[in-house]
């Protein structure tokens, strides 16, 4: 009988989790739909949702980063901006056509990670130049080790137009 009891209550839990669960996928499907900057096909918008959703519940950090579901939202609307923007889509159909919002929407953001860059061992803070140092990007031969390839390239065009003149 007990084993029935909490057979039950599980069941219920379950069952009251997945209607929450979808209900915020819903909800998300729809500010989506509503503050996207490119219209979206039908379904869009709830595999996007979806996706946004899954990487929240499988990521280990996105529970205890409260702003993870809103940065990655955000992200997602970037994403759909810049298909719409750099890319010309006129309308997200599926991840063949626009990409970027797909994978976005696979990844829960999480502010609290930094990213340092260091240039010769000194840490880079952002609005500073980079010196690369002294470091010749391209060489350029002197202009004597051109003069005779251009001579002969040039006698060549010009035996060939007295030839079939």
């Amino acid at each position: 009988m007990w084993a029935l009891s909490i057979a039950a209550l599980v069941m219920l839990i379950v069952t009251n989790t997945c209607d929450a669960q979808a209900d915020e996928i819903t909800d998300v499907a729809a500010m989506l739909t509503a503050d996207s900057s490119v219209p979206m096909a039908p379904g869009v918008a709830m595999e996007l949702a979806t996706n946004l959703m899954w990487a929240q519940e499988t990521s280990s950090y996105a529970a205890s980063e409260p702003d993870s579901l809103t940065l990655s939202f955000a992200s997602v609307l970037r994403a759909i901006w810049l298909e719409g923007t750099l890319d010309g889509v006129t309308e997200i159909i599926d991840a063949t056509e626009a990409p970027l919002p797909f994978l976005q929407s696979g990844i829960a953001i999480d502010d609290r990670v930094s990213i340092e860059i260091f240039v010769n061992g000194v840490p880079y803070v952002p609005g500073e130049v980079i010196n690369f140092g002294d470091v010749p990007v391209a060489s350029v031969p002197d202009s004597g080790s051109l003069i005779i390839p251009l001579t002969v390239v040039l006698g060549i065009l010009i035996g060939l137009r007295r030839r079939y003149q």
